[in-house]
């Protein structure tokens, strides 16, 4: 059975003597192995080659695993571990794989607690808010001709958009938003509560990109201008704003938490790296002048 992009043998081929006093289950081109020693290989894949092997039966995986290894022999006895690209490629391989790995170690290292989710989430209450917004709802036909054949006057576009502009120079003149979007909204179970949707968060799935860019710019109080959405043209009010409690948004802050803490690990060891540009004119303006 092939395996896609499993040619890892250098991870495959390690030297797995813990185990060297149970008895082998094969001998894979000389090399003993015991169970152990496959379960080893097999426990500590990377995570998309365990997934790949998982459901495999021993003989698959030995079978496998044993063309790998003789793959990878012959690539050695070619000598491509000092041949380029391949040199280069295996050195950056290992580089990157070391670095990510160092790195995800960090990550699952990290110690947070209590008091670091009630500090974070006290100093960025902002972004944990949500809002109550009332809305009134105009429609439009997309489709004139068909208004007409159910005996009805269409409503265009320019229309609702018109009725909009006209409802908002009504209320910066005083009008109540409630008022108006009990006598003018389309939407009937809306209008008889004076337009109010209720709360929103900013990562409400129900809303469209285009309506949640209008409600969050908005402050208490304020009124948007027209949105088009979904065949129809509303005008927003935001009527109340408050911070959601901690523990509806717990999880959210404790990755943030979690990031920037990471992110700060990350800058301790950029600020550690010793580069010095011992031939600026190399890198052009990029780099400072040598010291």
């Amino acid at each position: 059975m092939k395996i896609q992009g499993f040619c890892l043998a250098a991870t495959l081929a390690l030297g797995l003597s813990a185990f060297a006093q149970e008895a082998p289950v094969v001998t894979i081109n000389g090399k003993p192995y015991t169970s152990d020693d496959l379960d080893h290989i097999r426990k500590n894949l990377p995570d998309v080659f365990r997934r790949q092997t998982e459901h495999m039966n021993n003989k698959t995986f030995v079978d496998t695993l044993g063309f790998l290894l003789t793959v990878s022999d012959l690539a050695e006895q070619e000598g491509m571990t000092e041949k380029e690209p391949y040199k280069t490629q295996l050195w950056f391989n290992t580089i990157n794989f070391l670095s990510n790995a160092y790195l995800a170690q960090i990550n699952s290292k990290l110690e947070i607690g209590e008091k670091d989710v009630d500090e974070y989430y006290e100093q960025h209450k902002g972004e944990y808010e949500e809002k109550r917004v009332s809305a009134i709802y105009l429609d439009y036909d997309p489709l004139p001709e068909l208004a007409e054949k159910q005996g009805r006057t269409p409503v265009t576009e320019q229309d609702a958009w018109s009725k909009a502009e006209k409802l908002l120079v009504e209320m910066r003149n005083g009008a109540d938003f409630a008022d108006m979007a009990k006598e003018h909204s389309s939407d009937a179970g809306t209008a008889e509560k004076g337009g109010d949707l209720g709360f929103f968060s900013p990562d409400d799935q129900s809303l469209s990109p285009d309506v949640k860019k209008a409600i969050f710019a908005l402050a208490e109080g304020q009124i948007s201008s027209p949105v088009k959405d979904g065949g129809r043209y509303y005008v927003f009010k935001v009527t109340e704003v408050r911070a959601r409690p901690l523990d509806s948004v717990k999880a959210q802050v404790l990755q943030k938490v979690q990031t920037t803490k990471l992110q700060k690990r990350l800058e301790e060891i950029r600020n550690s790296v010793k580069v010095e540009y011992t031939d600026p004119a190399y890198f052009g303006n990029a780099a400072p002048a040598a010291q």
